[in-house]
């Protein structure tokens, strides 16, 4: 799928384009597309080739649930240092995971770690979403657990309950996580499992192939032009310079060479 005039210009402008708006400066794909709208935010979905394929052509992606993410303090970010503050906290998780799942996503694609861990050792796919702003949290990222007195206390409040839904440890930062929330009363459900569909606040825009995928850039480009018009396919490969994943300037059809450091 060739890339479009309005969705490329020279690497530098585009670099420009994306630090503006508060990206990175080492957004992996500021050299590639131009950012979103302002009311948007772009984020990354890694997962593997399979389930990238999947969510692609039914245009959804798995909602999560708290009780099984691979952290297991989400949502226990709070010091549980008495057993009325864990009674309180393990009644809000629990309530919470019942109603309520996430979409986890990445601010940026370019750490090797993400491949290695969530697209089956870089093997698999990263969808580029344009998300809603409004609609997206942004993880922090902390050294100790929230101190706060709960003793006597009947519930959590709102501030500290969004708190907790968006605290992990530092060790996480890799990540650069962000997240949406899902009330899984909207969304489909099948075999126990929910679904997000893709929608207004949460447009497929890139998808990425790894730099081991052995999936055919044109066949997935093929799939991508059928479900989903508006997102460019393109593939990574590891840095020469560095050691972080970027745009394969070979797969970037139509793109000017010059908007791609093939030295990287």
């Amino acid at each position: 799928m060739a890339l479009t005039r309005r969705q490329m210009s020279s690497g530098v402008n585009l670099k420009e384009e994306w630090k503006r708006l508060g990206y990175a400066a080492d957004m992996a794909s500021a050299t590639v597309v131009r950012p979103p709208d302002p009311d948007f935010v772009r984020a990354y979905y890694l997962t593997s080739a399979d389930y990238g394929i999947s969510a692609i052509g039914l245009r959804r992606l798995k909602v999560a649930r708290f009780s099984e993410v691979n952290d297991p303090f989400e949502a226990f970010g709070v010091n549980l240092h008495n057993a009325e503050t864990r009674k309180l906290v393990r009644k809000f998780k629990d309530e919470y995971d019942s109603s309520t799942g996430l979409l986890c996503f990445t601010s940026n694609w370019s750490n090797s770690m993400i491949w290695s861990h969530y697209a089956n050792k870089h093997k698999g796919l990263c969808l580029g979403f344009d998300v809603r702003r409004s609609k997206v949290l942004q993880v922090e990222y902390v050294e100790e657990r929230i101190r706060r007195n709960l003793n006597h206390t009947a519930s959590i409040s709102k501030a500290l309950q969004v708190q907790l839904l968006r605290t992990k440890a530092s060790y996480w930062q890799y990540e650069q996580e962000l997240r949406r929330l899902i009330e899984l009363s909207g969304v489909h459900r099948e075999q126990g499992l929910y679904f997000c569909l893709f929608d207004a606040d949460m447009e497929l825009v890139e998808v990425i192939l790894g730099p081991l995928s052995e999936l055919p850039l044109w066949s997935v480009a093929e799939l991508v032009g059928f479900t989903n018009p508006q997102a460019v396919v393109f593939k990574s490969r590891l840095a020469f310079r560095s050691f972080r994943v970027v745009p394969d300037g070979r797969s970037l059809i139509g793109l000017h060479h010059d908007a791609v450091d093939e030295t990287e």
